[in-house]
């Protein structure tokens, strides 16, 4: 219960802190960014703008992970001939919406049900089949690959900034943990092209 209370406080000021800056995040960026020098600011803008593109392709990339794992699911549970079809993708593509883990808590709760009903066929194939479609490709492929696209940082690089934020900042993490990624990317290369620009001035 501490847990999920504290998540939902980080969300709440996550969103807080998110409705401050679109009033007045013009306001606050220009009153940081007018002392700095021009090539310090060209700098911040540029890792300004690889912020808002990862957080652009977070929401996109969920959204259309949430649609097409819902669309999978569709014929999926209609080969297991289950009652209705559509609640059960409804519930994988609401799930997949939750990084990480909803699709497949999802995903596991179905396999326990069929077994539970004797039905041994069903529960193995949503496990062994059902995970790897309607959720594990989508997981460890498609989103980091898509939002990789999106900032120019390698799919990789991606993968390990959910992976780190999800566990030490929760949920508010899945955002954070790839922005930082994505920041830490963006100044090295920023610092590596002034040193090789530096060289060849010299």
């Amino acid at each position: 219960n501490s847990n999920i209370l504290q998540s939902l406080i980080s969300i709440i000021i996550f969103f807080l802190s998110l409705s401050m800056l679109l009033y007045y995040g013009e306001q606050i960026w220009n009153n940081l960014t007018r002392p700095l020098s021009p090539r310090l600011f060209n700098a911040v803008e540029k890792m300004a703008e690889i912020s808002i593109n990862t957080i652009y392709a977070l929401i996109i990339v969920q959204i259309s992970a949430a649609l097409i794992s819902f669309l999978l699911a569709i014929p999926f549970f209609i080969f297991l001939g289950v009652d209705d079809p559509l609640l059960y993708a409804t519930l994988i593509g609401l799930a997949m919406l939750v990084p990480l883990i909803g699709a497949q808590i999802i995903i596991l709760f179905f396999t326990l049900y069929f077994l539970s009903l004797g039905d041994s066929g069903s529960g193995l194939i949503t496990l062994f089949i059902g995970y790897p479609l309607l959720s594990g490709w989508i997981d460890f492929y498609y989103r980091p690959v898509m939002m990789g696209k999106r900032v120019a940082i390698h799919p990789v690089m991606m993968m390990i900034g959910i992976f780190a934020g999800v566990p030490f900042m929760g949920f508010v993490g899945f955002i954070i943990g790839p922005v930082l990624v994505a920041l830490a990317v963006t100044a090295y290369k920023i610092h590596a092209n002034e040193g090789e620009t530096s060289k060849n001035r010299s």
